[in-house]
Formats: C-alpha cells, sequence, structure tokens
C-alpha cells in the first residue's frame, strides 16, 4: 500500500519533486514523508490506480502495469516506469535549471542592452543638436550669400551702365575726332593754297618791279627772296 501511496503523490497535482528527491535517491519514506494527504488508501485503491494508469498513459508512460501483482515480470516494469518518472523529472528539473540561467543570462543582457540602448540615445540626441546647430548655420550661410550674390548684381549691373556710357562717349569722341581730322585737312590745304597764291604774287610783282633782265640776271637769288618773304608773310596766316 505504500507503494501505491507514493505512486499517488507523484502523479497528483500538488507533488513537489523536491520533496521527494534527497541527493538525487528516491525512497518510499521520502515520497510518503509530510503533511501531504496520500493519492490513495485503503478505501480508494481501484478507482486511485486506474486513474493514476490513465494519467500515466497521457503522459506517454505504460498505461497497463498491473500494481496489484507481485509478480517479477510486473514488479520490474512498474520500477521501470518508475525509473522513467525519476528520470523525466530529474531532466525536468535540470531544464528548468537551464532555463533559469538563461533567464538570468537574458536579464543582465537586458541591462547592458538598455545601457547601450541609453548611450546611443545620447549619441543620437547630440548628433541631431549636431545637425540643427549645422542647419542653422548652412541658412545663415545661404542667406549671406544671396544677399552677396544680391549686391555683386547690383554692382556688375552698375558696371555694365558705366560701360555702356563709356562706350557712347568714346563713340562721340571718335566722330567728333574724325570731324577734327576732316576740319584740320581742310584747314591744311586751303593753308597751302594761300601760301601758294601769296607766292605767285609776290613773285609777279617782283618781276614787274625789276623787269625782264633783272629777272634773268638775278636768277636764284631773286627767287630767293620771294621764299623769305613768303615765310614772312606765312608766319602771320
Amino acid at each position: 500500500m505504500s507503494f501505491l501511496a507514493s505512486l499517488g503523490d507523484v502523479a497528483s497535482p500538488t507533488w513537489s519533486p523536491q520533496a521527494a528527491h534527497k541527493d538525487d535517491d528516491v525512497t518510499v519514506q521520502d515520497v510518503t514523508s509530510g503533511d501531504m494527504e496520500p493519492f490513495a488508501n485503503a478505501n480508494n485503491v481501484q478507482p486511485a490506480v486506474k486513474g493514476l494508469l490513465s494519467r500515466l498513459g497521457s503522459l506517454g508512460f505504460s498505461s497497463q502495469l498491473d500494481l496489484f501483482s507481485s509478480k517479477p515480470e510486473d514488479v520490474a516494469a512498474i520500477a521501470n516506469t518508475m525509473q522513467q518518472l525519476l528520470v523525466t523529472i530529474q531532466r525536468g528539473r535540470e531544464t528548468q535549471d537551464t532555463l533559469t540561467q538563461l533567464v538570468s543570462k537574458l536579464r543582465v543582457d537586458s541591462q547592458a542592452s538598455a545601457g547601450e540602448r541609453r548611450r546611443l540615445e545620447e549619441q543620437l540626441n547630440e548628433k541631431f543638436t549636431e545637425l540643427g546647430t549645422a542647419e542653422i548655420k548652412l541658412r545663415t550661410a545661404a542667406r549671406d550669400h544671396s544677399e552677396a550674390s544680391r549686391k555683386v548684381q547690383q554692382e556688375v549691373e552698375v558696371l555694365r551702365k558705366r560701360n555702356r556710357q563709356l562706350e557712347s562717349s568714346m563713340n562721340g569722341l571718335q566722330v567728333r575726332l574724325r570731324q577734327k581730322e576732316g576740319e584740320a585737312e581742310s584747314i591744311r590745304h586751303q593753308l597751302s593754297t594761300a601760301v601758294s597764291k601769296h607766292a605767285s604774287r609776290n613773285v609777279r610783282q617782283h618781276g614787274q618791279a625789276h623787269g625782264p633782265q633783272s629777272v634773268s640776271e638775278g636768277g636764284a637769288g631773286h627767287h630767293a627772296a620771294p621764299s623769305s618773304s613768303s615765310a614772312q608773310a606765312e608766319a602771320p596766316e
């Protein structure tokens, strides 16, 4: 009956693997000790065994055990099932320990990730601040460049206007220069004509005063005098 009680405690929802283990060695005394109410007793052996076998089958263990038999093969089958249960429990404990360690590691990693995230957020905020400052500087530079460009364009327009005025003045001066050149050429022509006429008149007057002989004897000397007189006459005009 103690054996049935031990099986009942293992299958019960309130059964604790820690209460059934002591240095990984399980005994009937370990399972049945404590204040826990037994799963099976003398009054409910049949339904308890039936329910226990049904639950073992749902867990993947053999549900064809004969718990009332004393045959060695039946007892061996029960012992094998118990061994499978113990191995399963041990694996569950190992899995639980592994999961506990994994959870602890994940918590540490999560804290580290949170710290790294805060650091990255701070860096990102700094970059946003730097970007905002750079944008302000860029806008200021663009505005200054636009103002400087506008002033340069105004100065270019003024210079173009002055250049057009200078070109117009140069054209006017060139026209006046050509006019003055024409006038000077006309004056030179008139002066040359007047000098020639004056020289001819002086020659005729001198010839009439001395006669033809004086003119022929005088030769070059008489011709030289009109030249000097011509020079004297040219100076006043």
